[in-house]
């Protein structure tokens, strides 16, 4: 996982307005919770 204050360094600075920054960020948190949440239902399933 990513911590927030990296993003910065990874998003590249040129024509990026914060906008595009926000909803990048939103995205990423949306991506991980999503894989997080499938993992767990994963794990929930082989376990039943």
């Amino acid at each position: 996982c990513i911590p927030p204050q990296s993003v910065g360094k990874i998003i590249p600075r040129a024509g990026l307005d914060s906008d595009a920054a926000r909803a990048a960020m939103s995205l990423h948190l949306t991506n991980s919770s999503e894989r997080v949440r499938h993992a767990h239902e994963e794990a929930e399933a082989q376990r039943g």
